[in-house]
């Protein structure tokens, strides 16, 4: 297991020669990975819109848990190749990255196969049998999908997000648009899950022609061990994730049912738009921006870490109370009064998903340190506690289901923390002063947003002065005791759209 803790002394703020280049590329890449999943995140948003006031929750149920059982499937056949890509931080389109774009494929096909074959039985166990048509075209999207995954990995490799943009936006603006004239036709699930299937077929010219992909079956014994060496282990950290990113909806699904999972998956919607899809943009530069810093120096990393952790917990700490404070407003503005019952199970999972701002800034300190093993350790018992404790309060409802996740992300989100700050030699000093102006944001929005709704009726006028309210008490409390944060983001930004305009020159 690497491990950095006996280099420099460090309180993660110092930077080598090579760290400003480093930050100004992780920057331009986050934002336009911002700009990349966001965009396909909105298209599906506003889709998703019009689509609740067409569709029934047992549509949005019984797809809502189609997609859990291909994610699954998704994972089998990557088997962490594509996180190889980024780790090895090689060159061009060689011979690896084509053994790897085969391996990756011929998983899939197996999987693939493998989940059509089991289609109705799941069908069947969660009490759908009649949709085990729909489970089988999702399975087999899954061949679709690898061939799109390694190229999609090669431009994360290089941080070349403004061509991967593309890649995002093309195939939700197709699966948009199939799905709501599927189901203005009145094609039911089926609107959702043949606009599902487009969008990925979709993906693989566009994947190609951007990167110039040229497909070749390649089979080598050696670089294929090479690679299996690492990815095994992050298909063992991909196991879980799936496991505990979509375990809720088989505990749902199978205990209250697919009305009852129709809901809860609503109540993710505006947490996921904000907070998971911005997470996972975060991640997918973070991961090779850490590779990176790796191989530079070990005062390089650390501060990465710290001015990475300080971000995000800033934006998830902020965005996770506005959406608790905001839920029934959001509810009846965004989705329409029929959707109630997911208000509440909405505050709990904005606050559980804030919290999950933590793990976001640390968990990639892993495997960019080759030791992906450290966070399987923590995520397999972390999944399992979840998992039975959903089952156990399940009958009380989708609040209490809820509620699981925000003690879990509290406590694990702390244990991944202090594991990681130890693995490259931090002391917690600098990983609290980190979390402070997070910490203070929320302050200052609970301080002024409340207030709407107390003295409000839930509706569009709550929603909009609750989240202007909570912008100006976050801005104040801000100026008043993060002063500091403010001026490094706006240092941080400007010398990224500098280092923008002198690559456009």
């Amino acid at each position: 297991m690497m491990r950095l803790s006996d280099a420099k002394d460090s309180d993660g703020d110092d930077e080598s020669a090579a760290a400003p280049s480093l930050t100004g590329r992780s920057v331009r890449g986050f934002l336009w990975a911002l700009l990349s999943f966001g965009s396909g995140k909105a298209i599906t948003f506003g889709s998703t819109l019009v689509l609740a006031r067409v569709l029934t929750p047992e549509a949005f149920g019984v797809i809502a848990a189609g997609l859990a059982y291909i994610a699954y499937l998704q994972v089998l056949a990557d088997l962490g190749v594509g996180a190889s890509v980024i780790y090895e931080q090689g060159e061009g389109i060689g011979r690896r990255v084509q053994v790897a774009w085969t391996l990756n494929v011929v998983l899939a096909v197996v999987f693939g196969v493998v989940g059509v074959i089991f289609a109705p039985f799941l069908a069947n166990f969660f009490g759908v049998s009649d949709q085990a048509n729909v489970f089988r075209l999702l399975s087999l999207s899954v061949i679709v999908t690898a061939c799109a995954l390694v190229p999609t990995k090669v431009l994360e490799r290089n941080l070349d997000f403004r061509r991967r943009i593309w890649i995002e936006l093309v195939p939700a603006a197709v699966r948009a648009a199939v799905s709501i004239l599927l189901a203005v036709a009145g094609f039911d699930v089926w609107a959702l899950a043949v606009g599902y299937v487009a969008g990925e077929i979709v993906r693989v010219p566009v994947a190609w022609g951007l990167l110039r992909f040229l497909p070749r079956f390649v089979f080598d014994l050696p670089i294929l061990k090479s690679i299996l060496a690492y990815s095994l282990n992050m298909f063992g950290v991909a196991i879980v994730y799936a496991l505990a990113g979509y375990g809720d909806y088989f505990v749902v699904l199978g205990a209250l049912g697919a009305t009852a999972l129709g809901f809860y998956t609503i109540a993710y919607k505006v947490p996921q738009l904000l907070l998971d899809n911005v997470y996972w943009v975060f991640s997918s530069v973070v991961f090779p921006a850490y590779s990176a810093a790796r191989a530079v120096d070990a005062a390089t990393l650390r501060s990465a870490v710290v001015r990475s952790l300080r971000v995000i917990t800033l934006w998830g700490f902020s965005i996770g109370t506005l959406i608790a404070l905001s839920a029934e407003n959001i509810i009846v503005v965004v989705f329409g009064e029929n959707w109630l019952p997911a208000a509440a199970p909405m505050v709990l999972v904005g606050i559980a998903l804030g919290l999950g701002s933590v793990r976001y800034g640390v968990s990639d300190v892993f495997p960019a340190l080759g030791s992906p093993r450290t966070l399987l350790f923590v995520l397999v018992p972390e999944t399992a506690l979840i998992l039975s404790a959903m089952v156990a309060v399940s009958s009380r409802g989708l609040t209490y289901i809820a509620g699981v996740l925000v003690v879990s992300e509290f406590f694990f989100g702390t244990l991944l923390t202090i594991l990681a700050a130890r693995l490259v030699g931090l002391t917690l000093g600098p990983v609290i002063r980190a979390l402070r102006p997070g910490f203070i944001a929320a302050l200052g929005i609970v301080a002024l947003g409340v207030w709407p709704n107390i003295f409000l009726p839930p509706g569009l006028l709550s929603l909009a002065l609750t989240a202007c309210a909570g912008v100006l008490g976050a801005s104040i409390m801000m100026s008043l005791f993060a002063r500091e944060t403010i001026r490094e983001l706006g240092a941080i930004v400007k010398k990224a759209v500098s280092g923008q305009r002198k690559a456009g020159a």
